[in-house]
């Protein structure tokens, strides 16, 4: 991952500037293209994300007034249903460790923020947010949506409608190329099992020449053209 979009929110303005220049050495550092935004209350953020606006970093102070950093951290967790986004909380206080428990942030820096610091965390984050073979990243609505590749059961089109079937129940939908999906999920346990659907082998439960079953009982057809790769997976 050599770009990167971050989010850093802190009431205190010599704080978000400090950090910044921070970031600016980090992406200068390591030949990366870093996007930041800034935010002095979290209100701004919590809109800016409502909007459709995705981060890879967020860098969150934890006590600011009306929307703290915990709040913000929950909106994105919960709300947003986000657990990919890496969340960094900055404070000078060292007392919140079960308040953030929920949240699941990367890390938690004690401010001033120093550069050694803030190195090794952006290092874990880049490591994580890199490993691309982990997440579907797709785009609906203006705005950039990515799913860890675990979460999925099948995806399914209909025309250039792309239907994304979670293990949870749930389903998401956007316009995109069915051959472009399969291109980033080949090697990672999906199969083409028909022009029309993608599943992910870890769901699959009984294989037939004319349809597999998955977990929860549906059965996705299989086009005689794909059998053979079919077979060449399961044997793997």
């Amino acid at each position: 991952m050599n770009n990167m979009r971050i989010a850093v929110c802190d009431d205190e303005k010599q704080i978000v500037e400090h950090i910044e220049k921070l970031i600016i050495r980090y992406a200068n550092s390591f030949n990366m293209v870093i996007n930041t935004d800034i935010f002095l209350d979290g209100q701004m953020l919590i809109s800016e994300l409502s909007s459709g606006v995705h981060y890879d970093i967020v860098i969150l102070d934890i006590c600011m007034p009306e929307k703290s950093g915990i709040d913000i951290g929950v909106y994105i967790r919960e709300v947003m249903n986000d657990n990919i986004s890496q969340i960094i909380y900055i404070s000078s206080e060292r007392q919140y460790a079960m308040d953030l428990f929920k949240v699941q942030p990367l890390d938690f820096l004690i401010k001033p923020v120093e550069y050694d610091n803030l190195v090794n965390v952006f290092n874990k984050a880049v490591h994580l947010l890199g490993i691309s073979n982990n997440v579907l990243t797709y785009e609906k609505n203006s705005s950039i949506n990515r799913v860890l590749l675990s979460d999925i059961r099948y995806i399914m089109s209909s025309g250039r409608k792309i239907i994304i079937k979670f293990a949870d129940g749930g389903q998401d939908s956007f316009y995109d190329s069915m051959d472009r999906i399969y291109d980033s999920l080949k090697d990672n346990y999906f199969i083409r099992v028909h022009k029309s659907y993608i599943v992910n082998y870890n769901y699959v439960r009984k294989i037939y020449a004319s349809k597999v079953i998955i977990d929860n009982g549906e059965e996705i057809p299989v086009s005689r053209n794909r059998r053979g790769e079919i077979n060449r997976i399961c044997m793997q």
